[in-house]
């Protein structure tokens, strides 16, 4: 005889192995996957050189597909998870975007060059090519996500190139105004428009990136900035204090005299290259903080993402990228490339299931030319 407590606890045979099935259902443990990279400089290089003789033979019609190229072998150079991103751009499409936009590039290069005599004009001119600039960047991200490829499945980013523009316009006069006190909050805002309208199939990113914590190594990059570019200003300084020393010095012998001009050729060099390579890269003490925040604060479906760049990292990194480019008079530029991508790669890290990452393909937004004002205006926006 069955009593009420064996009724209670008893399970329906139809519903007990379903039951248990969802009972042993455990959900996939986050795992960390890292990004790799294995191009070749050698190969960058010929790229290279390739595309130099080909836009000089064309005047400058072929940097399109050379560009395109380029592109093609750095995205596909990338792997994750043993599976190799690609690019699907073409030349063609980037040379249209240019014609596109051609027009309107020389009425306003037209204006800036007739300011020169009536200055009004500038007035006009410089904010609305600032403006598109906003344009561009917009423009040549939504391009670029469009033709980039995981498993297949491209990202497109929606929203609208104008209010980017209002955005990034506005922020620009906000951090003006607060002498650059605003510039953390204005960096996460416009990332965050992009983010928040960018879709990596049909799964829509989301992006809670917090500037409160970029203001730190905000102030510290300025103020290593000023110092490398004082300490560089010594330098340049100390040959003509060196000189005016050995003039009035009297009696000293002809190798004595020529140690002086030897520093200071020594110190020149340094000195210049500390004040203009050295002010500029210190400033990566915040870029490489703001790519972590970029980073921290992305979420696609259930995956997270996260940088381990330092500040100092990045700073010696593009220290050492102008001391290449120096000493091999711009053919080191291939090697730069090489050290960029592998420093991205290196210091990415992926977090997630990619098995539960169960990602359709979008939408095609029918974009069938490529950036055009950011080929014409040499637009970075920290793609490749």
């Amino acid at each position: 005889m069955t009593n009420d407590t064996d009724l209670q606890l008893a399970e329906p045979e139809e519903f007990a192995a379903p039951i248990q099935e969802e009972r042993q259902k455990k959900p996939a443990k986050p795992q960390k996957y890292d990004l790799q990279y294995d191009g070749r400089k050698g190969y960058i290089f010929k790229l290279m050189i390739v595309d130099l003789l080909l836009s000089i033979i064309t005047l400058g019609i072929y940097s399109f597909w050379g560009k395109t190229r380029m592109r093609k072998y750095l995205v596909g150079s990338h792997t994750l998870a043993g599976d190799r991103f690609e690019y699907t751009g073409t030349g063609g499409e980037l040379f249209k975007g240019f014609l596109k936009v051609l027009p309107f590039l020389v009425v306003i290069m037209g204006m800036i060059i007739a300011a020169e005599t009536y200055p009004v004009l500038a007035i006009i001119a410089y904010p609305v090519l600032f403006y598109v600039f906003g344009i561009g960047i917009y423009g040549a991200i939504r391009y670029r996500y469009s033709r980039t490829r995981w498993r297949g499945i491209r990202g497109y980013v929606d929203g609208s190139m104008i209010a980017y523009a209002n955005l990034a316009f506005g922020r620009t006069i906000l951090n003006a105004i607060t002498l650059g006190f605003a510039i953390p909050s204005s960096d996460i805002a416009k990332h965050k428009y992009i983010m928040d309208n960018t879709y990596f199939g049909n799964i829509k990113a989301e992006y809670n990136g917090d500037s409160k914590v970029l203001f730190g190594a905000h102030i510290k990059s300025i103020l290593v900035g000023f110092l490398c570019a004082g300490f560089g200003g010594v330098l340049v300084a100390a040959p003509i204090v060196l000189e005016s020393f050995y003039e009035t010095g009297g009696g000293i012998n002809t190798t004595v005299n020529a140690v002086p001009g030897l520093i200071s050729a020594i110190s020149y060099l340094i000195g210049i290259w500390l004040m203009i390579i050295g002010f500029k890269a210190a400033r990566n003490i915040y870029k490489a903080a703001l790519l972590r925040e970029k980073m921290r604060g992305l979420k696609i479906g259930n995956m997270r993402f996260m940088s381990t760049l330092g500040g100092m990292d990045l700073f010696k990194h593009k220290m050492m990228n102008g001391v290449i480019l120096a000493f091999t008079v711009g053919f080191g530029y291939p090697i730069i490339v090489q050290r960029n991508a592998q420093l991205f790669a290196r210091h990415t890290v992926i977090m997630g299931s990619l098995d539960e990452f169960d990602a359709q393909q979008a939408k095609d937004q029918g974009i069938k030319t490529g950036e055009g004002l950011d080929g014409a205006l040499d637009i970075d926006v920290g793609f490749f």
